[in-house]
């Protein structure tokens, strides 16, 4: 089983994992125990350089699911703080990084759902050094 790994599939796996909200360095740790387990190590750089490929092509921008009572496809950070009510309706909306960074940061000790902000972007900085 070890010599069908590939490492497109496994790049596959490694960015689904950081999607759903784990840890990078620790996805990333597990990856190369694994290879190293299965004596595979020399698919380790292979598949970092497919999740980088795979990163680029589906994360440009970042889905983030908002919380509010109003529509909020559209306007900056502060006008959609504003809109921002305790009657909850759950909006999946695609907004850039910057905006999500800006809610990170004003609601951090509020929940508000916001999917991978932070992971997204530390999983790039470990692919990138």
């Amino acid at each position: 089983m070890a010599n069908s790994l590939k490492a497109k599939d496994l790049a596959r796996l490694v960015l689904h994992k950081v999607q759903s909200g784990e840890d990078p360095k620790e996805v990333l740790v597990h990856m190369e125990s694994y290879l190293e387990k299965v004596n595979r190590s020399d698919l380790y750089l292979l598949v970092l350089r497919y999740t980088k490929i795979l990163y680029e092509q589906n994360v440009s921008r970042h889905s983030a699911e908002i919380t509010s009572s109003h529509d909020i496809k559209s306007g900056t950070v502060n006008e959609i703080v504003e809109k921002l009510t305790d009657e909850k309706v759950v909006h999946r909306e695609t907004v850039d990084k910057e905006m999500i960074g800006g809610f990170e940061a004003i609601y951090k000790d509020r929940k508000i759902g916001i999917n991978l902000a932070k992971n997204i972007e530390a999983f790039k900085k470990h692919l990138t050094k």
